[in-house]
């Protein structure tokens, strides 16, 4: 039987060498830092209210995506008629009428439909902005700015507008570069290249990764208001991306899998969506709270190697020129909509120089050069 001695000694063991590791590792650190400032600042609590109101956003974005479609749908007979077959062929009996009955009736009142899922997201979305600023201002430990309710909506409003630019982009990038990929290579002639399929499926995904970044960046940063040097924002913004792509690759398995499982039955998506939420919340606000220690301790060492340094002398000026707040023209591009913008165009020029490039190395080209040469 374990004895209680040795079990403190075990322990006291395993804490001396983690503070070892601490104090030999500047990342480990920091990590430790920011976990127990993430806790300290209840992180969990925070990700439970983003969680709630995100999972409520869900239904009002649903009605307003079934709206979208019933507009599509009402437009195109023939597309209509194909998805009421494919009901009809994999969902027999009563509940598949009653799938073609709901289409109908949902493309019927696609209007009030999407008035009321528009609404209700608006209405979830401003919950969901204000829990996470106020989560985002928690981390950074600041004071908030002083607005009355009228602008506080104003302001969580064009973040909701903003977010949703920046996030369709980024998501359709991401599709394109995955889904679209065999069309786009078509288009240019380039779809005999080897290995050209890999590419591009790999250049969407690090096209739609850097816009993550650059959104994660303003919310890490320029939604609390708060400065930072702009080194600490890439790295904050970069682990947001990597692993929110990773939790997006185990969300998708873990939920496909909830989903199959007979424990929980009909359930078992709804299961799998909250957990997913919470994580990727719990995620962002440990990135919040990484960044805000990594400032806190340059802004600490950039103080005391000033605070070190022997002081100049004093220089009396007979007239002091004061100098006039300058405002910066660029302090737009850090917006979700610059970001979608700069983003989109980057993607464009991008992908038009490497179709070019690879077309001037596709078999097709060569061939019509060495007849040219002819």
């Amino acid at each position: 039987m374990v004895s209680v001695a040795f079990v403190g000694r075990w322990r006291d063991d395993v804490q001396r060498r983690w503070r070892s590791a601490r104090q030999r590792r500047h990342w480990l650190d920091h990590a430790a830092v920011a976990w127990g400032r993430f806790t300290g600042m209840h992180g969990p609590h925070f990700a439970a209210a983003i969680t709630y109101f995100s999972f409520l956003a869900l239904f009002p974005l649903l009605l307003l995506v079934v709206s979208v479609l019933g507009f599509v749908l009402r437009h195109n007979p023939h597309l209509l008629r194909t998805l009421l077959d494919n009901v009809a062929a994999n969902v027999p009996g009563d509940f598949g009428r009653t799938l073609e009955d709901t289409i109908n009736a949902a493309i019927d009142a696609r209007a009030g439909v999407g008035v009321l899922g528009l609404i209700g997201l608006v209405l979830t979305g401003l919950g969901w902005i204000g829990n996470l600023r106020a989560a985002i201002i928690a981390m950074w430990d600041v004071t908030p700015p002083e607005r009355n309710f009228v602008q506080a909506k104003l302001a969580n409003l064009a973040v909701l507008v903003g977010l949703g630019l920046g996030s369709i982009v980024s998501i359709g990038l991401t599709v394109v570069g995955t889904a679209f990929t065999g069309q786009i290579l078509r288009a240019a002639a380039i779809d005999d290249v080897p290995g050209v399929h890999v590419l591009v499926k790999i250049f969407g995904i690090v096209l739609a990764m850097v816009g993550d970044a650059l959104i994660f960046a303003w919310l890490l940063v320029r939604l609390p208001g708060v400065g930072t040097p702009a080194r600490l924002v890439l790295r904050g913004a970069l682990l947001a991306a990597v692993g929110f792509e990773i939790l997006k690759i185990v969300g998708a398995y873990y939920i496909a899998r909830v989903t199959d499982s007979p424990t929980v039955g009909i359930f078992g998506s709804v299961i799998g969506v909250l957990v997913w939420i919470y994580l990727v919340a719990r995620y962002l606000l440990y990135c919040a709270a990484w960044t805000a220690t990594a400032t806190a301790t340059a802004t600490a060492t950039a103080t005391a190697t000033t605070a070190a340094r022997p002081a100049p002398p004093a220089v009396v000026d007979p007239e002091p020129v004061v100098e006039q707040p300058r405002e910066t023209p660029t302090s737009w591009i850090l917006t979700p909509v610059g970001i979608a913008v700069a983003l989109f165009g980057a993607g464009a020029a991008a992908g038009a120089g490497l179709v070019a490039r690879l077309r001037s190395r596709s078999p097709a080209a060569s061939r019509a050069r060495r007849s040219h040469r002819r």
